[in-house]
């Protein structure tokens, strides 16, 4: 791989160009969260921050141009109705983006961009540290429930998986909307591990 620093320095100035703002604040909020849980759990500290650092890279990219990297990939052909999910896919184009424009990325890297917003069954850790990350860090606006997340994943990370999947689809069916299929299927592989007492979200969850 590249030197840390300055593969990290390239990404930056990719996402001062491509992002917003407040979404730049969120990236470096889920870096800081990602590093600490990747220390916490014994994963490359630095995997986790190119991770978390590129895991919206491709939130303002066109749809159209999303699609095109989509079907370039497994998800396209596994989901040919991906398109009726478009708050899904920014990570799925991210994936495949990365893959090409930075090919020095392991594939825990990878698969981390790709399924942090859904998450799936048997992920990797590196996977459930961008997942988690992206849902508790520091600069997400108060809602019920989210300080028991950050207190479990830091706790036991998947018994976090379970708890933020759990919330997640409970707040998808209060607004009545679609649950995606790989989001039920990893809260079926992960739901034993939540504990009696956690509590459902059912309100201002957040922006996906």
């Amino acid at each position: 791989m590249k030197e840390y620093s300055e593969l990290r320095s390239e990404i930056m100035e990719r996402l001062h160009n491509d992002l917003k703002d407040k979404r730049l604040l969120h990236t470096l909020g889920v870096e800081s969260t990602a590093i600490a849980l990747a220390r916490r759990y014994g994963v490359d500290e630095q995997e986790a921050s190119v991770a978390a650092l590129l895991h919206d890279c491709a939130k303002y990219m066109p749809v159209e141009e999303q699609l095109k990297w989509i079907r370039q990939g497994e998800i396209g052909t596994r989901f040919p109705d991906i398109d009726q999910y478009p708050k899904l896919l920014h990570a799925f184009s991210a994936a495949e983006l990365c893959a090409v424009e930075y090919p020095q990325l392991s594939d825990q890297v990878i698969d981390a961009i790709r399924y942090h917003t859904t998450g799936r069954s048997h992920m990797g850790t590196l996977e459930k540290i961008i997942f988690s990350a992206d849902y508790i860090e520091p600069g997400r606006v108060q809602f019920s429930g989210l300080q028991e997340a950050r207190e479990r994943t830091f706790a036991d990370l998947d018994a976090g998986v379970a708890l933020i999947l759990k919330q997640t689809i409970a707040y998808l069916e209060q607004q009545d909307q679609p649950c995606f299929a790989l989001t039920q299927e990893a809260y079926e592989f992960y739901k034993d591990q939540i504990p009696e007492e956690s509590t459902i979200i059912l309100e201002n969850v957040l922006e996906l």
